[in-house]
C-alpha cells in the first residue's frame, strides 16, 4: 500500500501530466521550494549573542529540506517537480528519501509545455538561481534538447564520482559478448603482451568498466580488439565497398 506521501505525489504527478504546465494553485509552492533546493544555503556567522531558537530551527529545516529535494533529484528526477510541490520542508524532517526513490526512479518524463518552462526560468531569474547546477539540470531533464546527434551516456563516468572495473575474467568476457568479441579480444595488442608474460592469465585488460555511483546513470564498457573488419562489414553494411577497397589495396 502506498504512503501517505506517496499518494500525495502522486495525485500531484497526474495533475502535471494531465495539464502539462504548472497549474496556478501550485505557483507559489514552486516558488519557494525550487529556491530550497537549489540555492546554496550560506554558513550561519558566528555571534555574540547567540542566535534565537526559533532562526535556528529554521536554518536547519531549510538545510534538511534541501537535502532531501535534492536527493529526490539525483535518484528519481523526473519525479522531483511533484515532490516538492507535495512534500513540505516540514514533512522532509523525518522524511526518508531512500525507499521513495527506490520506486520511483523509474518514473517518466513530465510532458510539460513551454509556458511551463517559462514559469521555471522567471523564478530562476527571480531567485538567481539560473546558474545553479542543480537548476541547470533540472532544465535538461525536463525539456531535453532535440538533436540529430547520437545521444552521448547520461553518466558521470568523466569524473570522480564513480568506479572503474579492470582485469575482466576471459569467461566473462565470453559469456557477455560471444565467441566473436572474444576472438578478436585474444589477438588484440594488449592480450598478445598479457599471454608473452604468461600464458595463464585468466583475466585481461582488454575490457574495462566504468561505473557511476547513481544508479539511473549509464556505465561505459571499453574493449580492445584486435582485427575488426568482419565487424565493419556487419554493422556498417554501407562502408562495404570502402571496406573492401582497404583489403584489396585498390
Amino acid at each position: 500500500m502506498p504512503s501517505r506521501h506517496s499518494s500525495r505525489v502522486y495525485e500531484v504527478l497526474k495533475d502535471l501530466n494531465r495539464r502539462q504546465t504548472i497549474p496556478a494553485n501550485h505557483r507559489t509552492t514552486l516558488e519557494e521550494r525550487l529556491a530550497i533546493a537549489c540555492k546554496p544555503l550560506t554558513r550561519q556567522p558566528r555571534e555574540k549573542v547567540p542566535r534565537a531558537r526559533r532562526d535556528v530551527r529554521s536554518y536547519h529545516k531549510r538545510k534538511k529540506a534541501q537535502s532531501v529535494y535534492l536527493g529526490v533529484l539525483d535518484e528519481a528526477p523526473h519525479v522531483f517537480l511533484p515532490f516538492i510541490l507535495a512534500i513540505s520542508p516540514k514533512a522532509c524532517e523525518c522524511f526518508d528519501s531512500s525507499d521513495f526513490c527506490q520506486d520511483h526512479k523509474k518514473q517518466n518524463r513530465i510532458p510539460l509545455s513551454s509556458e511551463a518552462k517559462s514559469i521555471l526560468e522567471e523564478i530562476a531569474e527571480k531567485h538567481e538561481i539560473s546558474q545553479s547546477p542543480h537548476y541547470k539540470r533540472l532544465i535538461e531533464l525536463l525539456f531535453p534538447k532535440v538533436s540529430l546527434q547520437p545521444p552521448k551516456p547520461i553518466t558521470t563516468t568523466g569524473s570522480d564520482t564513480h568506479w572503474e572495473y579492470h582485469a575482466a575474467y576471459l569467461k566473462g568476457i565470453r559469456c557477455v559478448f560471444g565467441d566473436g568479441i572474444y576472438d578478436t579480444i585474444e589477438s588484440a595488442p594488449i592480450r598478445m603482451h598479457e599471454k608473452a608474460i604468461t600464458q595463464t592469465l585468466q583475466t585481461t585488460d582488454c575490457a574495462r568498466t566504468s561505473v557511476p555511483r547513481q544508479n539511473f546513470q549509464d556505465a561505459i564498457i571499453r574493449l580492445d580488439i584486435g582485427h575488426a573488419r568482419e565487424f565493419t562489414r556487419i554493422l556498417f553494411p554501407e562502408h562495404q565497398v570502402s571496406t573492401s577497397k582497404i583489403n584489396t589495396g585498390k
